[in-house]
């Protein structure tokens, strides 16, 4: 193509490292993935896999982690794939201390897995020698942290151990895991992801609102001057919960509902009710009562209705993460929209994952538990399945 003048696209790179992955060249593939990106091609993670799982094949594990490190030099953010083509290797020819690596990283950037990727970790620990490195003195290259536990729990580090799986762990409610014999802990943003988090809400809500972007920079000025909220309700989804019938539409009185039974439940928080400027003036406004509802929140300064031709998502999303730690989204919107894709998947789905409370017209918040995989002495595997796996060391 190229001595005919002819530049080959994204397409034709990924076809061709394909060819080669499967020729079990995956150090072509990783070549031709690399030529792609110097010849001005947006990095993509996609076209990371062909070499990623041609070296799962050959079991390079260095290689594995030499992809992992070109992938991070451009920002990208690892999906479960990634993670998984790690896990992968690693499982077949890696040492504890690379797996510890990859599962600690996965804390911060997944909530759940799939049982094929749980399956390559618990085969780590159940079939790969490398399992037993462990359990080894510090000084012979053991895991410092797992011997405290051992010791802290009361066991004695001494003699020998081995890992063992639990298919089906219970978790309760309150994070207590009797496998492994402590409580998982609650996994949130750091503090400098936050911040991240709220300007990259902004930059694609200004993107996303072209010549009406200063719309939102008014929306952000009156947050500062007003907040932080700490319960955000999405009125328009609360307004429609169960309205899909004959009759049915945006109703006020759910929304007011809703607001009494949060002011009740939470007298101390701050509420703050968003919906969409059309809705303040339109048929169902003139309802009953609902005019001196809205008025009420707006000397509560509880209220903001988001300007035409906006999408009120990055309103209430912007104003619960500059919440922090102490946002709640009042929603039963699974953020689906193909926009969000666009934030970092790290963040996204972190905050997702604990600081939206999905409700029945009588909300509740989200459980005390992340659905994070954890290390308390044991590995605490979340399945997307609805199950918890638990890697678990105990005595020989």
């Amino acid at each position: 193509m190229k001595s005919a003048g002819m530049k080959p696209d994204q397409g034709t790179y990924l076809a061709l490292a394909r060819r080669e992955a499967l020729l079990g060249n995956p150090q072509a593939a990783l070549q031709l993935t690399q030529e792609c990106i110097q010849d001005g091609k947006l990095a993509q993670l996609r076209m990371f896999h062909p070499a990623q799982v041609g070296y799962c094949l050959s079991g390079d594990v260095a290689q594995l982690h030499h992809i992992d490190s070109i992938i991070a030099s451009h920002r990208l953010d690892n999906t479960e794939y990634e993670f998984a083509r790690l896990l992968e290797g690693i499982a077949a020819a890696g040492t504890y201390e690379q797996m510890k690596a990859v599962l600690v990283r996965m804390q911060s950037d997944m909530n759940q897995m799939s049982p094929e990727t749980a399956g390559h970790i618990t085969s780590f620990f159940e079939k790969n020698a490398a399992a037993q490195q462990a359990f080894a003195p510090a000084d012979q290259g053991g895991c410092r942290g797992l011997v405290r536990h051992i010791t802290d729990a009361g066991g004695d580090s001494g003699g020998e151990w081995r890992w063992r799986v639990v298919q089906n762990a219970e978790v309760a409610e309150d994070g207590r895991c009797e496998a492994a014999g402590g409580t998982v802990k609650v996994i949130d943003l750091e503090d400098e992801e936050w911040d991240a988090f709220a300007k990259a809400i902004a930059e694609l809500a200004r993107k996303n609102m072209g010549s009406r972007a200063g719309d939102f920079d008014a929306y952000t000025q009156w947050y500062e001057r007003n907040g932080p909220y700490d319960i955000m309700v999405d009125a328009a989804n609360v307004a429609f919960f169960g309205q899909n019938r004959e009759g049915g539409g945006f109703n006020w009185r759910q929304v007011q509902h809703m607001y009494e039974m949060l002011r009740q439940r939470f007298p101390n928080k701050k509420i703050l009710v968003m919906v969409h400027r059309k809705r303040v003036s339109d048929a169902e406004s003139r309802a009953p009562g609902v005019q001196e509802f809205i008025e009420r929140l707006r000397r509560a300064r509880s209220f903001y209705h988001t300007p035409p031709g906006a999408n009120d998502d990055w309103f209430w999303m912007y104003a619960s993460v500059r919440a922090k730690h102490n946002g709640l989204l009042i929603s039963n919107d699974e953020l689906r929209d193909h926009i969000f894709s666009l934030l970092r998947p790290r963040h996204f789905l972190k905050w997702k994952e604990r600081h939206i409370a999905h409700y029945r017209l009588s909300s509740n918040n989200p459980g005390y538990l992340s659905t994070q995989l954890e290390e308390s002495g044991a590995w605490v595997l979340p399945v997307n399945d609805g199950t918890w796996r638990c890697v678990v060391p105990e005595r020989a």
